[in-house]
């Protein structure tokens, strides 16, 4: 990860640069003083990658605590964006707790180390996106990202439904499949081999293994790859404690610490991931202190002699043993487990579904029915209770849903009925062509629309009525593309936040959602029918989940900031989603 992005997830985590007064950088901290302190999220800050944590400073002041060499790039490009702030010129209150920074100097010579040998391999592979995510973990990274076979995400997941609701659309672009997560750990001296007694360990250097360890992982299927290196064992337990419901994988080469650190056995035990021990000499051979290995009853394999190339031997056997554990065609988070039951809450006819999700999430559908997905261990009794308390707003959605589909079934799109694109009202014209094979809806002038098709298209039955809804649905989907960067573009602009992917798909109870684990952001075509304004709008506040996933003061704070209008935008497609325009 750049440092450029760095700053930009540490300031989506403060509340956007618009909420920083002054700044300052002092050791390995970043001292901020803020308009809101309660817009800055703890946990999300300790998500990001170089932060070791945060803590506030008074009333208004906040200390975010990077690892050492990170700091001055990021500072560089976090005054870049937040153009608005001035320097701190006096210190403000103390922190509020104990927490303070120490580093030693053997601690920032490891650091320095670790630097210069990813540096080296930099300048080999050039600097890429995959060298600076590389030098960004070997410098910082003490959270790392969720694994893919876990539940668990460094920012709270967004409603398990709208993942659900993420459907194939001829817009998106094939996503990739995510592999798992491997954390390759090296104790004390690693740093230093290529140095250090070349005749046991070789001349390849440190950069030659976390080089072989991320091409290894790549080739493999891994989708992160992280390799760590620190001469005290506290530091190695922290790391392996991190591992927890973050990667499915764990390489170590514990060093000197394999003779004799019972707690670094006590952490792989606690974390209880994989894990495969690794040393690049044949320690088997050598002297008689280096024939116990504690970590070893935590391994299921154990490689030695083989040199660096060690390190790549214990990268495929994970990735197969991982395979033997999680096929690829295993269940995802999202399948259903057993058949779906019906329960009767109230007069409410109830479908439950029991899957591997997180939360009890409730949803009316299109044609009326009211879903709830839940995880196997909610009592149905407890699932009643919940539907209850949110009988208001079922029966309200059950009111609008019964309102959309009448003003629907009048609908038949013949020539002389309105249609909208982009605000505008226009006249609909049915086109016959018999030369083509569908019909196809296109915008000739500001206030019309041709809907051009075979000879059945200027019928009035109900296929021919279906055919010429479905052109003017792809003519929304061809209207969204064309628009989709400018939309994006604009709303990251003003937010200062960034979403991965974008996606387009029809959507008839939503305007857009957000998957916050993947930072992907869907939005509906149907938002070619209103005003550009509102497609800005649903942007924003969907960009503005990547920051807070439920809809609480401070999302509501966000969303103030970046779109003052946001009341009256929501008005125009309420109105409009009534009407069944």
């Amino acid at each position: 990860m750049s440092e450029s992005q760095i700053a930009q997830d540490v300031i989506a985590a403060i509340g956007g640069a618009t909420n920083v007064i002054a700044s300052a950088k002092c050791m390995t901290r970043l001292r901020l003083t803020l308009h809101d302190a309660s817009l800055a999220d703890s946990e999300a800050l300790a998500s990001i990658h170089g932060v070791l944590g945060s803590v506030p400073r008074g009333a208004r002041g906040l200390e975010v605590v990077f690892g050492p060499s990170v700091i001055d790039g990021v500072y560089d490009s976090f005054k870049q964006i937040v153009v608005n702030s001035k320097d701190e010129e006096t210190p403000l209150e103390r922190p509020e707790g104990s927490m303070r920074v120490l580093i030693s100097p053997a601690r920032k010579r490891s650091y320095a180390a670790q630097a210069d040998a990813n540096s080296r391999r930099l300048a080999l592979d050039g600097e890429d996106e995959a060298g600076i995510q590389a030098l960004a973990e070997l410098l910082g990274d003490t959270t790392p990202k969720p694994a893919a076979n876990t539940p668990e995400a460094a920012i709270p997941p967004h409603n398990a439904a709208e993942k659900e609701r993420e459907a194939d659309d001829s817009a998106k672009t094939p996503a990739p499949d995510v592999g798992p997560k491997l954390l390759v750990v090296n104790g004390p001296n690693i740093n230093m081999v290529g140095i250090r007694e070349p005749g046991i360990y070789g001349t390849k250097t440190y950069a030659d293994i976390v080089s072989t360890c991320k091409q290894t992982a790549t080739r493999e299927g891994f989708s992160e790859c992280v390799v760590y290196q620190s001469n005290h064992e506290g530091e190695l337990v922290d790391k392996i404690q991190e591992a927890y419901q973050a990667f499915d994988g764990i390489v170590i080469n514990p060093g000197a610490y394999t003779h004799t650190s019972i707690a670094i056995l006590d952490a792989l035990k606690a974390v209880a991931v994989p894990a495969i021990e690794v040393h690049i000499s044949a320690v088997e051979s050598r002297e008689d202190f280096r024939q116990v290995s504690y970590v070893r009853l935590a391994c299921f394999e154990t490689i030695t002699g083989e040199g660096i190339d060690g390190y790549a031997h214990a990268v495929r056997d994970m990735a197969r043993h991982l395979e033997l554990l999680y096929p690829r065609n295993r269940p995802t988070a999202m399948d259903t487990i057993g058949p779906s039951q019906t329960l009767s809450v109230d007069g409410l006819t109830i479908v439950l579904r029991r899957k591997r999700v997180r939360n009890v999430n409730l949803r009316v559908t299109r044609d009326c029915r009211v879903c709830v997905s839940a995880p196997p261990h909610v009592p149905t009794s407890r699932i009643k209770d919940f539907v209850r308390d949110r009988h208001p707003w079922i029966e309200r959605q059950l009111a609008r849903q019964t309102a959309l589909d009448a003003a629907r079934s009048v609908r038949t799109y013949s020539p002389g009925e309105k249609t909208y694109v982009w605000g505008t009202p226009c006249d609909l014209r049915l086109i016959c062509d018999d030369s083509s094979r569908k019909a196809r809806a296109l915008v000739r002038t500001d206030d019309c629309v041709e809907i051009v098709g075979p000879s059945p298209i200027l019928d009035n039955t109900p296929s021919s009525i279906e055919a010429r809804h479905d052109a003017l649905c792809e003519m929304r989907l061809r209207l969204m593309r064309d628009e989709l960067d400018a939309i994006r573009d604009e709303a990251q602009r003003i937010t200062g936040l960034v979403a991965a992917e974008w996606r387009l798909r029809r959507m008839t109870t939503r305007w857009g959602s957000c998957s916050v684990a993947r930072k992907r952001i869907w939005l509906s075509t149907e938002l070619a029918k209103y005003p550009r304004e509102c497609a800005s709008y649903v942007s924003i506040h969907e960009l503005c989940h990547l920051v807070e996933a439920n809809h609480g003061n401070r999302f509501h704070a966000l969303q103030e900031r970046y779109c003052p209008d946001w009341r009256k935008l929501k008005a125009i497609l309420d109105e409009g989603s009534r009407r069944g325009i």
